[in-house]
C-alpha cells in the first residue's frame, strides 16, 4: 500500500497527468476502473481515499502529459 506521503508528490502533476489508481487483475497491475482510457484522471485527495491501490498509473495520450513512455 502506498503511504500518503509518497501521494502527496504526485500532486503537482494532477493537472497534467491522467493518474489512475492500479492494483486489479491476477498480479495487481490493471487500473482499478472500467473504460479508464477513457477517464480525465483522479487528484490525490482521491486517489488517498481507495482501498486496496498498490500503486498508480498514467494513461498516455494526446491529452496528457508531459510523459514519455517507454515499454
Amino acid at each position: 500500500m502506498l503511504r500518503p506521503s509518497e501521494l502527496n508528490r504526485l500532486q503537482h502533476l494532477e493537472d497534467d497527468l491522467a493518474l489512475l489508481p492500479v492494483g486489479w487483475g491476477h498480479e495487481g497491475k490493471g487500473p482499478m476502473l472500467s473504460a479508464w482510457q477513457n477517464h480525465a484522471g483522479f487528484t490525490v485527495d482521491q486517489l488517498q481515499a481507495i482501498d486496496g491501490m498498490r500503486s498508480v498509473g498514467a494513461r498516455t495520450g494526446v491529452l496528457t502529459g508531459p510523459l514519455a513512455a517507454f515499454d
